[in-house]
């Protein structure tokens, strides 16, 4: 892999990476009588009448979420600095897009690029960032998704671009998948910057 400071082109995670939106999502598969498997993947293949009012239960529990959304620290920081540089960024999340618009409008970000789970199939799937390396023009080594979960770093791993797991405090099993663990997105910055910088040291 290319250092960071070799990055043309960054994606974002949107809840639980740059905002924190406090979704239960045990309360949520309660709700909705469902299984530990991933929520979406199990309400696709729900008969169409149960599907819709998973759907509906979902849509309550996220809007709830998107109007409570607070930012996460240097989650601003990260786009100004990435606007400065001029280079491209996106939200790549498993939400859907009206939710997308309510959690930025309410933490007051803007995003030219947005790929939800209404434009291509939800994370861990890559064809998200496939349509995004198109667009921008870059390779998938100069290409970074960070996300707070599996399922971002599994989509990065399987695109083959580089990826960076934020923890917020957390431990998981999974961190050795990713490229760089970073505990917050301040530090991870930090990190970024010292690279485009020039200096060598990895973290």
């Amino acid at each position: 892999m290319s250092p960071l400071s070799k990055i043309a082109g960054v994606i974002f995670d949107l809840d639980g990476t740059l905002v924190d939106s406090a979704l239960d999502f045990k309360l949520i598969r309660q709700d909705l009588g469902l299984g530990p498997e991933p929520i979406l993947e199990q309400i696709e293949k729900l008969p169409l009448e149960r599907r819709r009012e998973c759907e509906a239960i979902l849509s309550r529990h996220e809007t709830a979420g998107a109007m409570r959304a607070t930012l996460h620290s240097g989650a601003a920081e990260w786009i100004e600095h990435l606007d400065r540089q001029g280079i491209p960024r996106a939200i790549f999340t498993r939400n859907a897009r009206s939710i997308v618009s309510l959690t930025l409008d309410r933490c007051g970000l803007h995003f030219d690029h947005i790929i939800a789970r209404e434009d291509a199939p939800p994370k861990p799937d890559p064809t998200g960032i496939h349509r995004l390396c198109e667009l921008w023009k870059t390779t998938s080594d100069s290409t970074l998704i960070i996300g707070d979960y599996l399922y971002d770093v599994l989509a990065g791993r399987e695109a083959g671009i580089q990826t960076a797991l934020v923890t917020h405090g957390r431990t998981w099993e999974f961190a050795h998948l990713a490229d760089f663990v970073w505990p917050c997105l301040s530090t991870g910055l930090e990190i970024f910057q010292r690279q485009q910088n020039g200096s060598s040291r990895l973290a």
